[in-house]
């Protein structure tokens, strides 16, 4: 998930992870990955702590302490719940032609402390994307989960914003990530020195990461992250540790943003955050989607 942003003044519930539920777009390791992933692993964050902060901020907001927005959404409760399921180290495999594999007592968990959430006090209970940045933007929420990438139209409404990893909820450092590509067409008898020429603009281009860093995400290139400028950079440089912590969909041919996979997942999941059917009943939904895609040939 994306790094998520709080208002100015107000200290965002157990720092310590990637953006609040959606995505943080990172790409690329830094120095001292090990270290720091011990470190964020020795904090003792638990699900309860964080209710408790949102009902804190809910205090001083007088309505509710954190937005979150998950309606007729395509892809952010799975944001939100697959950065959770990589916090609790749970294991899974998705591969073709067989059922899928799940942690369903850890999913469960999960999804039952995302209801939880929604109790209207630590966050409203059916938000939309639009409505959750309204309320952090209006003063309705002292916090918004959400992605980077919202970084700069956050500071329109509330200049002096801030922004930190969605905190260390379970067992160890992760958050739902993606990450931006190059793909170079395949040549049966490609020019070596067109290839070389190709693989330089787009290594400049990557130097040039700032500018990424700019729109809210976070550089591929250790170098730039490390850089002085980056890291005078606020907030940016206050959530950079999220892109080491990313826990990617798994690599399976019907995943990925703006899929149909998470498109149903997030269908599955807003049917029990509604209370229509419970915490069980819906990883089982998904479970049953799951094996609809797994079944299903690939395309190409």
């Amino acid at each position: 998930m994306g790094a998520g942003p709080v208002r100015g003044g107000v200290v965002r519930p157990a720092p310590g992870h990637p953006p609040g539920d959606p995505v943080l777009r990172p790409g690329g390791c830094r120095a001292g990955r090990t270290d720091r992933r011990r470190r964020a692993a020795d904090r003792d964050h638990q699900p309860q702590e964080f209710l408790d902060a949102g009902r804190a901020l809910a205090e001083v907001t007088g309505d509710t302490g954190i937005a979150y927005g998950y309606l007729n959404d395509g892809a952010q409760a799975w944001r939100l719940f697959w950065g959770l399921y990589g916090q609790k180290g749970a294991e899974y495999d998705l591969t073709p032609g067989r059922p899928a594999e799940l942690d369903v007592d850890a999913a469960t968990e999960i999804l039952e402390f995302m209801q939880s959430m929604l109790d209207g006090t630590v966050t409203a209970p059916n938000s939309d994307y639009g409505s959750a940045i309204a309320n952090f933007n209006t003063g309705r929420a002292g916090a918004i989960i959400s992605g980077d990438w919202e970084l700069n139209s956050l500071r329109g409404a509330v200049p002096d914003v801030s922004a930190v990893p969605l905190p260390i909820i379970y067992d160890q450092p992760a958050a739902f990530g993606d990450s931006h590509a190059y793909v170079l067409p395949r040549q049966i008898s490609p020019d070596p020195e067109r290839r070389r020429a190709t693989y330089e603009v787009l290594a400049a281009i990557l130097r040039e990461g700032k500018a990424w860093a700019g729109a809210g995400h976070i550089p591929t290139l250790t170098e730039v992250v490390e850089s002085q400028e980056y890291q005078e950079m606020t907030p940016q440089a206050n959530y950079a540790e999220a892109g080491e912590w990313i826990f990617l969909d798994p690599p399976v041919w019907f995943t990925g943003s703006g899929s149909d996979f998470q498109n149903r997942m997030c269908q599955e999941m807003q049917r029990a955050l509604l209370g229509l059917i419970s915490a069980e009943e819906g990883v089982q939904s998904m479970l049953d989607e799951m094996n609809v895609l797994l079944s299903s040939p690939a395309p190409a």
